[in-house]
Parts: C-alpha cells; sequence; structure tokens
C-alpha cells in the first residue's frame, strides 16, 4: 500500500473526518465544522475510489499506455496463456 497515495491520502481524511464530525457536533456544538468533517470523509472516500488500480496479473506492463492498441491486447494474449 506504499505505492497508493492517493488510498493513503483518502484514508487519512476519512479516518479524521469520521474522528471529527461527533466532537463538532456533540461537543463544540457547531454545524459548519460538521459539515467540514462529513465532506472530508466525502472527499476521502473519492479519493479511494478514484486511485488508480494496481494490476497484480500484467507486472510487465506499466509503459503500455505510449503502444498502440494491438500491442496491448498481444501483451494481454501472451502473459495470459
Amino acid at each position: 500500500m506504499t505505492n497508493q497515495p492517493y488510498r493513503i491520502f483518502g484514508m487519512g481524511l476519512m479516518l479524521a473526518g469520521a474522528i471529527f464530525i461527533p466532537v463538532a457536533y456533540f461537543l463544540i456544538n457547531s454545524i459548519p465544522l460538521t459539515s467540514i468533517a462529513l465532506s472530508s470523509v466525502m472527499l476521502g472516500f473519492t479519493g479511494i475510489v478514484l486511485a488508480p488500480p494496481v494490476l497484480r496479473f500484467l507486472p510487465k506492463l506499466p509503459n503500455c499506455s505510449l503502444r498502440p492498441e494491438w500491442r496491448i491486447l498481444l501483451l494481454y494474449l501472451k502473459n495470459w496463456g
């Protein structure tokens, strides 16, 4: 998980927001701070969901975006069988 900074950042935002929501609402009694904490939870969730996926089954394709599509298809077929 060290190569996924968006996931780490998203988890941090979600954790901080989830901890701060009850503090802001019940202890500080502030609706604006509660909404900021809730938005940090939503932003953290978005960061986790939109993180680029890790291709564990194809380790030889890190620079495939510069190749034509038919070569990518051939690499897929070569690696799968």
